[in-house]
C-alpha cells in the first residue's frame, strides 16, 4: 500500500494504492501509509469540511488534465481586484539568522491589488500599506505606496506615488506579472505557463484515487502523486478546491509543506469558476531543518472584491500619470512634468530636460495653466 494519501486531511483518511512521483522512492508493502504525528498536524487546519464518499472516481488524469485545459483555454481577458495579507507568524533558522546579521527580515504585509490581462495589454496597480521607521522615525506610522505598470503592448509606463515619480520605457519588465501572483496562485495551475504545473507537466506520476471526496460539500476528483494531492471539481469548471504538497527525503517521513484552500467560487464567466476566498499555510519545516512539522511559519490570506473574466473593456487598460508626476520617457529621452490636461503633454514636452545616461540633470519647467 503507497503512502501517497497518508496525509489527507480532517475526516479523510484515504488508504488506497498509489504511484509516487519518479523522484521519490516507493515505499514498500509493509510500511505505514499514515503518519499519526503528520495526520494529527493537519487535523487542526479546520479551515474546509473534507469527507470520504461512496462515489466512485469517473475520471482518468488525462481527461481531468484536457479539462483543466479546455477550462483555461476559454479565457481571453480578466480584471481582478483584491486584498491581500501576509502574516508571519513563527521565525525559521532563516529569519533568525538574517535578525543576528542585522539584516531586515520579512513582516506581515497587507496591499490592495488590481490586475487586468488582455492579449498583450497589461494593467497592474498595488497599494502597499507601509509600516516603517523610514516613514516616520517618531511614529512609525502607516503610509500607503502605490505602484502602477501599464503595458499597451508597446510601451511601459510606470507610477510611484512616495515619489510622485513616473517613466516610460519601450521595454516590458517580467516583474509586471508578480502583482496577479497572490491571487493567481490559488488558480491552481499557473495560469499562461501551463507547461510549468507539475500536475499539468508530469500528469504521468499522478493517479486519481479511487473515490471522490467532498471539500466543503462540493464533490471532487482527488488527484495524487504522493508529494501533491489535488481535489478538483469537475462539475464547476475543474476549479481547485484545495492543494497540499509535503517535503522530505521519502514519503513514510515527508512533513506538510504548504496547504492551499480555496472558498466562494463565483461563474465569471460561462463555465468559469474562480474563488474569491483563499488562503496558504505555509509549514515551519519548509524554512527551519529542525522543525517537525508542528508549526506553521507563514499564511497568505487574499479575498476578491471584484472579478471579470472575458470581455473586458480596452478602456481598462488606458493610464494617464497624475497631474504634477515627474516623467522621465526614455523613448524620447526628456523629463517633464505631467500636465493637467492630457492633451497638453505635448506642449509639457517642450519645456522638459534631456536624460542624459539614465539621470535627469536639471528640473524641468512647468506649464502653467492658461488664466
Amino acid at each position: 500500500m503507497s503512502c501517497a494519501v497518508r496525509k489527507l486531511f480532517l475526516v479523510a483518511t484515504l488508504l488506497v494504492s498509489s504511484p509516487v512521483c519518479a523522484d521519490a522512492e516507493a515505499p514498500k508493502s509493509d510500511q505505514q501509509p499514515v503518519q499519526p504525528k503528520a495526520m494529527q498536524t493537519l487535523n487542526r487546519t479546520q479551515y474546509q469540511v473534507v469527507e470520504d464518499t461512496n462515489t466512485a472516481a469517473t475520471m482518468s488524469v488525462e481527461e481531468l488534465k484536457q479539462g483543466v485545459l479546455a477550462s483555461l483555454e476559454k479565457i481571453d481577458s480578466v480584471a481582478v481586484d483584491f486584498r491581500f495579507n501576509w502574516v508571519f507568524l513563527i521565525d525559521g533558522e532563516v529569519d533568525r539568522a538574517e535578525k543576528q546579521a542585522g539584516q531586515v527580515v520579512k513582516r506581515n504585509q497587507s496591499r490592495v491589488c488590481r490586475f487586468a490581462m488582455k492579449g498583450e495589454q497589461r494593467l497592474a496597480i498595488r497599494s502597499d500599506l507601509l509600516r516603517r521607521p523610514l516613514i516616520d522615525h517618531a511614529n512609525n506610522l502607516i503610509a500607503v505606496q502605490s505602484i502602477v505598470m501599464h503595458w499597451d503592448g508597446r510601451r511601459m509606463k510606470q507610477f510611484n506615488s512616495l515619489g510622485n515619480s513616473g517613466s516610460i520605457s519601450d521595454t516590458k519588465p517580467g516583474y509586471i506579472e508578480d502583482v496577479k501572483s497572490p491571487y493567481f496562485t490559488f488558480i491552481g495551475f499557473n495560469y499562461q505557463s501551463r507547461g510549468q504545473d507539475r500536475f499539468l507537466r508530469s500528469q504521468a506520476h499522478y493517479r486519481v484515487l479511487p473515490n471522490l471526496q467532498t471539500v466543503d460539500g462540493f464533490a471532487c476528483h482527488v488527484v495524487s502523486c504522493g508529494w501533491d494531492i489535488l481535489w478538483i471539481d469537475q462539475q464547476h469548471g475543474f476549479c481547485l478546491r484545495r492543494r497540499a504538497s509535503f517535503a522530505g527525503h521519502d514519503l513514510n517521513q515527508a512533513q506538510p509543506q504548504q496547504l492551499r484552500y480555496c472558498k466562494d467560487f463565483t461563474e465569471a464567466a460561462p463555465g468559469i469558476w474562480w474563488p474569491k476566498q483563499c488562503c496558504a499555510m505555509t509549514y515551519l519545516d519548509t524554512f527551519d531543518a529542525s522543525a517537525d512539522g508542528d508549526d506553521i511559519h507563514d499564511i497568505w490570506y487574499v479575498t476578491v472584491d471584484k472579478l471579470q473574466i472575458n470581455n473586458v473593456p480596452d478602456e481598462t487598460f488606458k493610464y494617464n500619470f497624475p497631474a504634477g508626476t515627474l516623467v522621465a520617457d526614455s523613448t524620447i529621452n526628456k523629463a517633464y512634468y505631467m500636465p493637467e490636461k492630457p492633451a497638453l503633454v505635448s506642449e509639457a514636452i517642450k519645456l522638459g530636460v534631456p536624460i542624459k545616461n539614465g539621470i535627469v540633470s536639471s528640473k524641468p519647467g512647468v506649464l502653467r495653466p492658461a488664466p
